[in-house]
């Protein structure tokens, strides 16, 4: 469904992304891992249109990616919750679900039939649906973000490190709502810090450095890589 070919991003001089290759098959969630500055966001952002692309090429679905703008990239069915959850925190939840299923444009009977069906996976959103944004809690927040996500129906939904601030208990409650979504055959895209569990729940993986994909495999492959437990896992 996804394809990177020879990605390269570059912020000024600064080469952000040095060739990275990437596939996606439809109904995988593949998982990107790495340290900090690895550039796992800039691949995102590249998918998304947010950064320009200086070399290689983005295809989806056999379309051509990289020379869209981002709203057209939308439109295509591609979702992005990005780092940090960009939600309007002035705005109710229900108006934040709004604007998930903008580009959409659906009658309003098929709005409410994409509410319903996110409000029951996400049911604390359904009892906040008047409450601003801004003053859910964090993992409220982030559930929030995640479902305005789901409101444009995406046929790929990328998550940049969902879990990110979030106590414990409330990363348990991310990767479990992440679980319910693949069950879904849904194709998802993870950046995620936490490794272990991103791995787990990966059907494929790419770990970045610097900018490279310096190892790639299925998630419990990856998990048992001497590289992995050392770098991330601390074994």
């Amino acid at each position: 469904m996804l394809s990177i070919i020879d990605l390269r991003v570059n912020y000024g001089k600064v080469r952000a992304i040095q060739g990275a290759s990437l596939r996606v098959e439809a109904g995988q969630l593949v998982s990107i891992v790495g340290s900090n500055g690895a550039g796992k966001s800039t691949i995102l952002q590249a998918i998304s249109g947010l950064v320009p692309v200086s070399g290689g090429e983005i295809w989806f679905d056999g379309e051509r990616l990289d020379r869209l703008p981002a709203h057209e990239i939308v439109r295509r069915g591609i979702a992005h919750v990005p780092e940090g959850r960009a939600l309007f925190g002035r705005l109710t939840v229900l108006e934040n679900l709004e604007l998930g299923a903008y580009a959409r444009q659906y009658t309003r009977r098929e709005f409410d039939r994409v509410l319903e069906e996110v409000c029951t996976m996400f049911p604390i959103l359904k009892k906040r649906a008047r409450q601003k944004a801004g003053t859910l809690s964090g993992g409220e927040q982030q559930m929030l973000a995640i479902a305005r996500g789901l409101m444009l129906r995406p046929r790929l939904l990328m998550l940049d490190e969902p879990s990110l601030g979030l106590m414990p208990s409330r990363v348990s409650q991310i990767f479990e709502t992440l679980s319910q979504i693949k069950r879904r055959d849904l194709t998802i895209v993870l950046v995620e810090q936490n490794v272990q569990e991103s791995l787990e729940l990966a059907d494929y993986a790419y770990v970045l450095q610097t900018g490279r994909v310096v190892l790639e495999g299925p998630g419990d492959v990856l998990l048992q890589q001497d590289m992995i437990r050392q770098a991330y896992l601390g074994m």
